[in-house]
């Protein structure tokens, strides 16, 4: 059966036109039944064929692609780049791999780098990777993970699954987990510096919040500027020491000069420089911080019945004691007026009397010390006078020491003033004294005394303490 060439109308036996279209057919251009179903050649045409190698190249393609882009986001994958980052110390690849679990932790490639050091120090790396590799075996069976911690059991990180690439493939990426860092410092008013960010430190008992940060190698500047000196000070946050629970509390302490104060005066005011601190030498255990370049120059003022007194000005150039000691013959003007004009009664002279009275004095505290020390009070009752209280007051003090075991030595005596009296003599004191307790502490301490003595002959005798006062005390 034929058809025509350019309808498809069916032709007869023999026809040479198309009845439909008028198209003249001859033999050799007839379209068979055969011929038009393209079985003729027992193949596919060649459009066909084209096709057909287009669906299976595609295919092809998108299995390759499937195959590349499951094994990159594959979380093994994410594992052996992280290893391989931190191995070699690479920053950059690295920070391509970290994600912060908060939205305050920034990453850079310095804060990375200090990360990389310090999983290298604070953490096994290999168990760390090991540990890593667990977690994607049971991400896969969508169990739940727990995050990896240092050796000081802080959090550090973990693997997690983010959000599908393509709407098919699960990212996977190592999360960081941040440590809170607060710090303070031993002094008021000072300013902090940390990874660019400056605050300022009011008080030693304030911790400033600084924010969120990886763990690594990371410095503090510490900077104190006072009345008397500046100071400056950088430090290495030591974060495994001081971490707890991803908690950093750390206290950058500037060392500073301070200086001791002594005075035969202690209600006497401090200057500094010229200005008045407002404190007496009491109330002043250590003065600083302090420059001891010689830029800093202090003296004391007392105000006395017959006006106002002063020391003489010391610069301050090392680090240790200084004495503001007012000449004695204007801080105790009164009193020595008043030996000037005693006598003991046989006419000899109140200069004489002096000496006596403050040898005594001296040998009396030189032997009380050493019956304090030596738990014998033989050494100490021959300068007492058994009719005064005194006598048994002392006895029971050195028991109480004993029990105690505190022991003592004398570091100074100086007479204050003496009046005789009716039946004795007044001795004002200020005697100094380091004083050790059982638990190994110790203060130096100084009083002001009043004595009551008595004599017979030319032989004077401790009958009573009549008061005594602290007036300075610190640390030894």
């Amino acid at each position: 059966m034929a058809f025509c060439n350019n309808c498809g109308n069916k032709l007869g036996t023999n026809q040479t036109f198309c009845s439909a279209c008028g198209e003249k057919h001859e033999g050799a251009s007839l379209v068979t039944e055969k011929t038009r179903t393209g079985q003729s050649s027992g193949f596919f045409s060649k459009k066909v064929k084209i096709g057909l190698a287009a669906v299976v190249m595609l295919a092809i393609g998108l299995f390759v692609a499937h195959q590349i882009l499951s094994h990159r986001y594959a979380p093994e994958n994410v594992v052996a780049n992280f290893e391989e980052a931190v191995t070699d110390g690479d920053e950059k690849a690295l920070l391509d791999l970290l994600h912060p679990s908060t939205k305050s932790l920034e990453l850079d490639e310095e804060s990375v780098a200090g990360f990389i050091s310090y999983l290298e120090k604070e953490s096994d790396v290999d168990e760390l990777v090991k540990d890593l590799y667990e977690q994607t075996v049971r991400m896969e069976g969508y169990k739940k993970t727990e995050a990896l911690t240092d050796q000081s059991g802080n959090e550090i990180l973990t693997l997690k699954r983010g959000e599908k690439k393509f709407g098919l493939y699960p990212q996977y990426e190592i999360e960081v987990i941040p440590f809170k860092v607060e710090m303070t410092s031993n002094l008021e008013n000072v300013e902090l510096t940390f990874h660019g960010k400056k605050k300022k430190v009011k008080s030693p008992d304030e911790y400033v919040d600084f924010g969120e940060f990886l763990p690594g190698t990371s410095k503090v500047k510490a900077v104190y500027k006072g009345e008397y000196a500046t100071l400056k000070d950088e430090f290495e946050i030591p974060f495994s020491e001081v971490a707890s629970d991803n908690l950093v509390r750390f206290q950058a302490d500037l060392e500073g000069d301070y200086v001791s104060i002594y005075s035969n005066e202690y209600e006497a005011t401090l200057f500094v420089n010229g200005k008045s601190t407002g404190k007496t030498i009491d109330e002043i255990d250590e003065f600083g911080p302090i420059d001891t370049n010689g830029k800093v120059v202090l003296h004391a003022e007392y105000k006395t019945e017959k006006g106002k007194i002063k020391t003489e000005e010391i610069e301050v150039s090392n680090q240790g004691a200084i004495d503001l000691n007012f000449k004695e013959e204007e801080l105790y003007w009164e009193d020595s007026a008043l030996i000037a004009q005693e006598t003991l009664g046989d006419g000899e002279l109140e200069a004489d009397m002096e000496e006596m009275i403050e040898a005594f004095m001296k040998n009396y505290v030189q032997h009380s010390v050493q019956s304090i020390n030596e738990r014998d009070f033989d050494i100490v009752s021959p300068f007492i006078d058994p009719a005064g209280p005194s006598y048994e007051e002392t006895r029971n003090y050195l028991d109480y020491l004993e029990s105690e075991g505190i022991t003592e030595e004398t570091t100074g005596i100086t007479i204050r003033g003496i009046e005789q009296q009716e039946h004795g003599i007044s001795v004002k004191t200020e005697e100094s004294y380091n004083i050790y307790y059982n638990d190994g502490t110790g203060k130096a301490k100084t009083f002001h005394s009043e004595h009551f003595l008595t004599q017979e002959g030319n032989e004077l005798k401790l009958h009573s303490l009549v008061k005594t006062e602290e007036i300075y005390s610190r640390e030894i």
